[in-house]
């Protein structure tokens, strides 16, 4: 009797799922015969569950237990945090102030499933603070914990370019797919931050995990002049689309009042979220508030769905604080992309 194959756990979410994605994980596992491939889907996330139901998925349970909001979560955080520091000289524990006076809830995740001692590698999307779902991140996590735990390797591939500021994610990894050479270098160059193994996918494959998919914007392109309709935008005016995200309230500052200089000549597209609400403000309560003054100078402003990509072709060029989803889209749209990392 020949020896059952090592197995890997391929692990995907909702949001995570793309047709095209699903045809070149069908074809990794027919033509890889030295492995087993398995993937596995939170039972919860129907909609990935069905839409790679061809790859015959494996699903596992998800347990979190939530811990209000509350001064004693305040002290926990602070305590488990220490005296750890910013270059500057900013205790982590302070700058949780901002965040509903750090007493925000205390989310603890664990995965149950059978265990398996065939598996020698966990595959794990990415997450980007600028374009994944709370709870994705919350299983990214749970998972590098699982696979640490019994000494498996986890290998973590990249949706959204990882040239940006953010690193704790891929740090946490055994192995980094990129799909981008600016990322590669970006990563590459942070010596001892990040694993030593750091991949890039030739073109060819990397158009499989990008968030755009060409022949649905090639059929479906029309409905941009139907929005500049809808918001009664004149055809001379240049349509700016900023997806602003409220982390980095700040820094879409600065953007803002670049452009003020030629308001007079634009038109603002925001992207905002139900998931960006703070406190009793909305997410476009807080833009209006924040940016009143800045606001005043462009000729006209409108308010759009940051989950919905329908807007994106709309737009002339799209400005944007860091690389994010509505980034990716555009750039693949060949929309003029700028990121303002100043």
């Amino acid at each position: 009797m020949s020896k059952p194959a090592p197995k890997v756990y391929w692990v995907l979410q909702n949001n995570q799922v793309t047709p095209g994605f699903v045809e070149f994980l069908k074809l990794t596992k027919k033509r890889t015969k030295e492995v087993s491939f398995e993937v596995k889907i939170p039972e919860r996330d129907k909609d990935a569950l069905k839409l790679s139901r061809d790859l015959h998925p494996a699903t596992f349970k998800v347990v979190a237990h939530r811990s209000e909001g509350s001064i004693e979560n305040f002290i926990r955080k602070r305590d488990a945090i220490g005296q750890a520091e910013y270059s500057e000289g900013l205790f982590l524990w302070r700058a949780l102030l901002a965040d509903h006076l750090g007493s925000d809830v205390i989310i603890e995740v664990s995965l149950q499933m059978p265990e398996d001692p065939r598996v020698r590698c966990v595959i794990l999307q990415i997450p980007s603070p600028l374009g994944s779902h709370g709870d994705e991140e919350y299983i990214y996590y749970a998972w590098t914990l699982w696979a640490r735990k019994r000494g498996i390797p986890v290998i973590g591939y990249e949706f959204l370019p990882m040239d940006i500021r953010w690193t704790l994610a891929p740090s946490l990894l055994d192995g980094i797919i990129t799909t981008s050479e600016r990322s590669h270098a970006h990563l590459s160059a942070r010596y001892g931050e990040m694993p030593s193994q750091i991949w890039l996918l030739p073109r060819y494959e990397a158009c499989s995990f990008s968030p755009a998919s060409p022949l649905f914007w090639r059929e479906d392109l029309g409905i941009a002049y139907n929005y500049l309709v809808k918001y009664k935008i004149p055809m001379e005016r240049t349509i700016l689309y900023i997806p602003h995200y409220v982390m980095m309230v700040y820094e879409y500052q600065t953007i803002m009042k670049k452009l003020t200089r030629i308001g007079d000549r634009l038109h603002i597209m925001l992207g905002t979220g139900k998931s960006q609400a703070r406190g009793t403000h909305t997410h476009s309560e807080i833009i209006e508030k924040v940016y009143q003054k800045e606001l005043n100078h462009f000729a006209s402003y409108s308010f759009h769905d940051l989950n919905s990509i329908w807007d994106i072709p709309m737009a002339d060029g799209l400005v944007a604080a860091s690389t994010c989803y509505q980034s990716c889209i555009s750039s693949a749209l060949g929309i003029p992309t700028i990121i303002y990392d100043d």
